[in-house]
């Protein structure tokens, strides 16, 4: 099985492809079975309609987000805290870093929680523990109102050999229950054989107020996905190298609760074989 952990390269979106010397223009769109290599990458760009989020990095890593929607900016910083930790803010107009908006925090090369602040009028932060065990990683979201931890969500992610989430279950905090959570959704996946560009990047996945999509896990692309019988199919189109360059038909950000289905665009930098 591949390393199914979520390490701070990834969070750093360190893509780990393959270039295969005998495929070209061709065959770059949803049929990529035959390839098997692809070259190392970093992340440049996430591009929708009318936003996109810009990646940048300098010999420690990621340290720049931009996040722009139609011609707004929004800069964001990411600088390391501790040994173990990171924090991710915003840059303000005089160029002072705000107080952060998520914290990454690690136990090795384990990500072990995120935590998601909120402004003072909402004064609350949601947290998200992850717990690994064979074949699965489970997350578990509670909600700190600054004088109580409640109960919100846990989602349980069921791998395959390929560190891809094969199925998807989550349950929702329910006092009434036997259980205190009762199911709220599953689904199952298929994947193409080329790198998923989302990843785990942390921003903006865990800039929503919910359990992250298994986009956050996967190594790569979701061809189907089936939920309640009924089944969804996405495509890709890939360049000579086997990178995803573009999803057709994704939900913007891919990470949050929305029907909407837009193209998405990607870029890299720094490749190397």
């Amino acid at each position: 099985m591949k390393n199914t952990n979520l390490i701070l390269l990834s969070l750093l979106l360190c893509c780990h492809c393959s270039k295969d010397g005998t495929s070209g223009q061709t065959d770059k769109h949803t049929n990529n079975d035959n390839i098997t290599e692809t070259p190392n990458c970093l992340v440049s760009e996430i591009r929708f309609a009318t936003s996109k989020f810009e990646y940048q990095y300098n010999t420690d890593g990621l340290y720049l987000i931009n996040d722009y929607y139609n011609e707004s900016l929004s800069p964001y910083y990411v600088e390391k805290v501790t040994n173990d930790s990171i924090a991710i803010g915003l840059i303000l107009n005089d160029s002072s870093h705000d107080t952060p908006l998520i914290t990454a925090k690690y136990e090795g090369t384990n990500l072990m929680q995120i935590k998601r602040f909120y402004s003072t009028a909402t004064s609350g932060t949601n947290i998200f523990n992850f717990n690994y065990s064979d074949g699965k990683i489970s997350i578990a979201q509670e909600y700190d109102t600054g004088t109580s931890i409640q109960h919100i969500a846990y989602g349980d992610y069921f791998l395959d050999q390929n560190g891809d989430v094969s199925m998807v279950k989550k349950y929702e905090y329910d006092a009434n229950s036997p259980t205190n959570y009762t199911l709220s959704e599953e689904k199952s996946f298929t994947y193409d054989n080329s790198i998923n560009p989302w990843q785990g990047i942390v921003f903006p996945t865990f800039s929503c107020q919910s359990l992250p999509s298994s986009k956050f896990i996967s190594a790569n692309n979701i061809k189907t996905e089936t939920k309640n019988s009924t089944t969804t199919a996405f495509s890709y189109v890939y360049d000579e190298n086997n990178l995803t360059i573009k999803g057709i038909g994704q939900y913007p950000y891919s990470v949050c609760n929305t029907s909407n289905r837009l193209d998405e665009f990607y870029s890299y930098s720094d490749c190397s074989n």
